[in-house]
C-alpha cells in the first residue's frame, strides 16, 4: 500500500513519520512507521491480531491475573509484546530478536543450565502459577515506575523486562543478576518470592539502581542498594512497611520491617549506634548489605510516616517520599555513596522538588538524626571513620543469633585529631 504522512508521537515526541502497510503473505501483514526526516525505521511490526492475545491465570495465591501472551504454532507463550513499549520488531521467540517485551522464562529447576518460556496450550488456562505471580507482579512494579516517576523500564529505554521462574532445587530466595529478575520455588522458611508484590518490587528496583546510581553491592553502599530496594518494595505494595509477609513460612511472618528493623526474620540495627562492621566477603555478606539496610529503612519509614506516629515530628507522606528517593537515586547518588551522602541526596533532591518547603528539609533531618545518620558522619564501613578517628574493631560472628539477641561489641578508638570524641 502506498505509504501516508502523518504526525505520530511516539515516545512523548510528536514526529512526522510515513506509515507504511505491506503484506508478505496471505495471512502476515507488516506495519512499518518511518521518520520523515532521517530515514529511521520507528516502528516495525506485524499487524496480526492473533499474535498477541490478552490471557488470564491464577497466580500462587490462588488468584486470577489478567496479562498479555503471545500466540504461536498452536501454543501462547508467557511474553508480553506490549510490556514496556510495543515496537513490534521480529519475533519475540527469536532470543534477543526483539526490544521492548516482558518474558517469563521456566529454569525447570536448575541454575541456568535448561531453559524454556512458559507456555500453554490455551490463553485463558493451564499457566504456571509462579509465571503468573512473576508477570502480574513484574508489571505492578513497571507501572509504578512508569506512572509516577515517569520511568521507561528498568533501563530507561524501554528495554526488555526478563523474569525467571524455578531456579534451583527448593531455593528459598530471589534475585536481580544484572539482566533478570530470578525466583526460587521456597524452601522451609519461604515459599516463592514471586507470589510477594514487594519482593518482585524489590528486585525490580535492583534493576533500576543498577542502571541510575549502580551503587557498589558492599558496606555502606551495598547496604543502601538493599535498602532503596526495600522503600520502592514497599511503596510498590502501598499496604504497609514488611516486606514478603505473604511468602513467609515462619514466625515473624514477614522477612523484614522497615518502621522495626529489630523484628525481622533477621535482627537489623535500627540505629548507627547498632551498626555492624562485617568482612566484606560472601560469608560476611558483602559488608553486612542485608544486615546495616535496616538502619536507612527505618530512616525511610520515619521519613514518610514514623515521625508522625511515634511524635517525633511531622512525617512528609508516601507519595513525596517516594520522589525524593526517585529523584536523589537518579540525579545525586554515586556508586560509593554512603548512608550521609542518602541524606544529602535527599535534601538536594527536596530543594530540587520542593522548593523553599522546610517541612520536607525539616522531616529529612529528623528522619536520619533519629537513626544516628547525622551531619559529621563519614561511615562506619572499617577504614571508613572521620578524619581524625581511628577504630580498631572485633569482629564477631552474629550469623547464629536469635531474632532479638543482641551482643556488645567493643571498639577501641584513637582520637588523632583535635575533635572530642563522644560515644553514645
Amino acid at each position: 500500500e502506498a505509504p501516508t504522512l502523518e504526525i505520530r508521537v511516539i515516545e512523548n515526541t510528536p514526529r512526522l513519520v510515513y506509515s507504511i502497510d505491506s503484506m508478505v503473505d496471505v495471512v502476515n501483514r507488516w506495519h512499518s512507521v518511518v521518520d520523515a526526516h532521517t530515514g529511521k525505521v520507528l516502528l516495525h511490526y506485524l499487524d496480526h491480531h492473533e499474535t498477541s492475545t490478552a490471557a488470564y491465570g491464577v497466580d500462587l495465591l490462588g488468584e486470577g491475573r489478567k496479562f498479555n501472551a503471545w500466540k504461536s504454532d498452536g501454543l501462547h507463550h508467557l511474553v508480553d509484546v506490549m510490556t514496556p513499549v510495543h515496537t513490534g520488531n521480529e519475533d519475540p521467540l527469536v532470543k534477543e530478536s526483539a526490544y521492548g517485551d516482558s518474558y517469563v522464562m521456566d529454569l525447570m529447576n536448575t541454575e541456568g543450565e535448561s531453559s524454556q518460556t512458559v507456555a500453554s496450550a490455551s490463553a485463558n488456562s493451564g499457566w504456571d502459577p509462579a509465571a503468573v505471580s512473576a508477570i502480574a507482579n513484574g508489571m505492578a512494579a513497571f507501572r509504578y515506575f512508569r506512572d509516577v516517576h515517569g520511568r521507561h523500564g528498568i533501563d530507561g529505554r524501554n528495554g526488555n523486562l526478563r523474569f525467571a521462574v524455578h531456579y534451583g532445587d527448593n531455593y528459598g530466595n530471589a534475585f536481580w543478576n544484572g539482566k533478570w529478575m530470578v525466583f526460587g520455588d521456597g524452601g522451609r522458611r519461604l515459599s516463592n518470592l514471586a507470589a510477594c508484590t514487594d519482593i518482585v518490587g524489590h528486585e525490580m528496583s535492583h534493576g533500576v539502581i543498577t542502571h541510575t546510581a549502580d551503587l557498589r553491592y558492599e558496606n555502606e553502599s551495598g547496604a543502601l542498594n538493599e535498602s532503596i530496594a526495600d522503600v520502592f518494595g514497599a511503596l510498590i505494595e502501598g499496604d504497609n512497611w514488611k516486606i514478603g509477609e505473604l511468602c513467609a513460612n515462619v514466625e515473624p511472618g514477614y522477612v523484614r520491617d522497615l518502621a522495626n528493623p529489630h523484628s525481622g526474620m533477621r535482627w537489623q540495627p535500627a540505629h548507627m549506634s547498632e551498626y555492624r562492621s562485617m568482612p566484606n566477603t560472601k560469608e560476611g555478606d558483602w559488608g553486612g548489605v542485608h544486615i546495616n539496610s535496616g538502619i536507612p529503612n527505618r530512616a525511610a519509614y520515619l521519613l514518610a510516616e514514623g515521625l508522625t506516629h511515634e511524635a517525633r515530628g511531622v512525617s512528609i507522606g508516601r507519595e513525596k517520599t517516594g520522589a525524593l528517593y526517585y529523584r536523589a537515586l537518579t540525579t545525586y547518588l554515586t556508586p560509593t555513596s554512603n548512608f550521609i551522602a542518602m541524606r544529602r541526596a535527599l535534601q538536594l533532591a527536596a530543594n530540587d522538588l520542593y522548593p523553599g518547603d522546610v517541612t520536607v528539609t525539616q522531616a529529612i533531618g529528623a528522619a536520619f538524626d533519629a537513626v544516628g545518620i547525622s551531619e559529621g558522619l563519614d561511615s562506619f564501613d572499617s577504614g571508613g571513620t572521620s578524619a581524625g578517628l581511628a577504630a580498631s574493631y572485633t569482629h564477631l560472628n552474629f550469623g547464629d543469633l536469635d531474632v532479638n539477641e543482641r551482643k556488645s561489641l567493643p571498639l577501641a578508638f584513637t582520637n588523632n585529631g583535635d575533635t572530642d570524641v563522644v560515644i553514645h
